[in-house]
């Protein structure tokens, strides 16, 4: 399953995603923006789950000649989009709607950062066969573990300092923190034992 092919399904997810915040701070409702930002988690995780699957049962006696790169490209890909559907619904809601946080575009451009990061470490492994001593790919590991701890540690701040019961203008924002840290999360746990399981695989040939 090449990333091209369920593009289009993905721009649709964050589009809904996004129209559906939108709207739904529009409209006063936190609860229609909290159930939207969650959809998209869902969606993103659920896509990760089937795609990084085929390399687990690489591990359970399916020995396959999978790409160590290719994994990990593919996961980088849908790391960059989790990224960037963060940086349009927080754009979106806080350009389009009533609410003003002077923080919103910051967090923003932040994210669109990794997002453009993780499509271009996803450009850089797939270019070659990279193995597991390659200073990028161990790169891209390393940024990996770093980023499933730092969004770790951002959702135990959020929830532990009661974040998500403000009422402030940042309540919106919260959502999509959230969610999307909980996305990031998972998505480097998967990508982690996916590339963990194919470097036992390349080794065992």
């Amino acid at each position: 399953m090449s990333f091209m092919t369920i593009l289009p399904w993905v721009l649709i997810a964050v589009l809904l995603s996004v129209l559906s915040m939108v709207y739904g701070v529009s409209h006063g409702s936190a609860d229609l923006s909290y159930w939207s930002a969650l959809a998209f988690a869902i969606f993103i995780v659920a896509l990760s789950y089937a795609i990084n699957r085929r390399y687990w049962r690489a591990g359970q006696g399916e020995q396959k000649n999978y790409s160590i790169a290719l994994a990990a490209a593919r996961n980088a890909r849908l790391m960059g989009v989790c990224y960037v559907w963060g940086a349009v619904a927080l754009m979106a809601v806080y350009s389009l709607t009533q609410l003003r946080w002077q923080h919103g575009w910051q967090y923003a451009l932040g994210m669109a950062l990794f997002g453009v990061t993780g499509f271009a470490f996803a450009a850089k492994l797939k270019r070659e066969d990279l193995n597991q001593y390659d200073l990028v790919f161990r790169l891209a590991r390393f940024l990996t573990i770093l980023q499933g701890i730092g969004a770790t540690l951002g959702l135990i701040f959020l929830i532990g300092t009661g974040k998500m019961s403000s009422l402030q203008d940042d309540w919106a924002a919260n959502h999509v923190f959230l969610f999307g840290g909980i996305a990031i999360v998972l998505l480097s746990v998967f990508s982690l034992r996916s590339n963990k399981i194919l470097i036992k695989q390349t080794w065992l040939k």
